[in-house]
């Protein structure tokens, strides 16, 4: 089984607490820092803008409503061959489809159609899936309580939260065991946005990065997976203004540089990754090839073995 997890935000510069975890890790680009758009470049392995998502967010939500054809997620390829996957929390997925397995979307699925198959939406409480999708739901008096928690509070509930859902998928994918188990975890970036005091203490980052590599060696060790890829969609510029016409910040946006840089780990037996920059569409190829299914992606399988 392949362990793929993503950390939405999760910044290279962090590089250091996931060599000390034990992955190889690689500097990533995020040609389009823009969590829509990296999400479904890295879930299709093919760059989201070339077939039609916009990096403007109302035509993303556009896109969605007109369920424009796309190319398919790697857990559909994966199902082609007879392969079944378990992805939970996977962010704007586009038109999600029936397929071989388990796929609980992530912000922003709607409540009535976030689980496929959807006879175990009721295994998946919705709002402990990701923070935004309270914040979606909030009114303005309670998004105005939310900003004004404390950012160690913000941090507590992360905690609380991730782990509980870490938990949910080793139930899951303990019972069913599917050749692919992804997560994602959406802490960085939502808390660069509404706990950024809190993101710009190192004490504070150090907690949550810690937090985040234990949560992962807690799934490693109950599902035993033969590799664990990790990825993140962007970094993160903790430096940035307060955002205009809006709550919280702007800590990743095209217009920000410093943001461009995210990670590719890996944790895998007598392999390593080059130290050379990894791009978004080369995640695909190295899920695919670990299993054994062939495609015509143009993305490169960074992982070679440990005396190269």
């Amino acid at each position: 089984m392949i362990l793929l997890v993503g950390l939405d935000g999760y910044d290279y510069r962090w590089a250091g607490v996931l060599e000390q975890a034990g992955y190889s890790v690689a500097p990533m680009h995020a040609p389009v820092p823009l969590s829509w758009v990296a999400w479904n470049t890295i879930g299709t392995g093919i760059d989201a803008k070339s077939w039609g998502v916009s990096d403007n967010p109302v035509d993303y939500l556009e896109f969605n409503r007109e369920r424009i054809p796309r190319p398919p997620y790697l857990w559909e390829r994966m199902a082609v061959s007879g392969q079944a996957a378990l992805a939970v929390n996977w962010p704007f997925v586009l038109t999600p489809q029936p397929f071989y397995g388990t796929l609980v979307c992530g912000y922003p699925a709607p409540e009535t159609h976030y689980v496929i198959p959807a006879d175990q939406a009721d295994q998946w409480d919705y709002r402990e899936l990701d923070l935004s999708a309270r914040w979606m739901e909030a009114s303005e008096e309670q998004k105005a309580r939310l900003l004004a928690l404390p950012a160690r509070e913000h941090l507590r509930n992360a905690t609380v939260l991730r782990n509980r859902l870490a938990l949910r998928v080793i139930e899951q994918a303990q019972k069913t065991a599917p050749a692919m188990t992804a997560l994602g975890i959406m802490d960085c970036d939502r808390l660069s946005h509404y706990a950024n005091a809190g993101m710009l203490d190192e004490q504070f980052r150090a907690e949550l990065l810690v937090g985040l590599t234990e949560m992962v060696a807690m799934v490693e060790r109950a599902l035993q997976p033969e590799c664990t890829i990790l990825f993140s969609d962007h970094g993160l510029d903790l430096d940035a203004p307060a955002r205009t016409g809006g709550p919280g910040y702007t800590t990743h946006a095209v217009e920000l540089p410093d943001c461009q840089t995210g990670v590719l780990a890996l944790k895998r037996s007598g392999y390593k990754l080059p130290a050379m920059t990894a791009q978004q569409i080369d995640v695909a190829p190295m899920v695919l090839n670990r299993l054994g299914i062939g495609h015509e992606l143009a993305g490169i399988d960074r992982s070679v073995p440990q005396g190269d």
